[in-house]
């Protein structure tokens, strides 16, 4: 199921790739040992939601940012 969901938010990042307003998504990509997780790199938390905006499978209230410590 994750795998579906980070194909169908790439189509939409793609989709509106050409268009005035793009998303200001850096990647999308799913780890098949963590189930239930899907990965969405941005830089900040208002890109993520515009995103998801419309995608079902995807619940707006477990989304939580990584905090910067924890970032490389």
């Amino acid at each position: 199921m994750e795998r579906q969901l980070t194909v169908q938010l790439l189509r939409k990042a793609f989709d509106f790739l050409n268009n005035e307003k793009p998303f200001m998504i850096l990647s999308i990509f799913n780890c098949d040992k963590i189930s239930g997780c899907l990965y969405i790199e941005a830089h900040n938390m208002a890109h993520v939601l515009a995103i998801i905006d419309g995608i079902a499978g995807i619940y707006k209230r477990g989304i939580e940012m990584i905090p910067y410590t924890d970032m490389p």
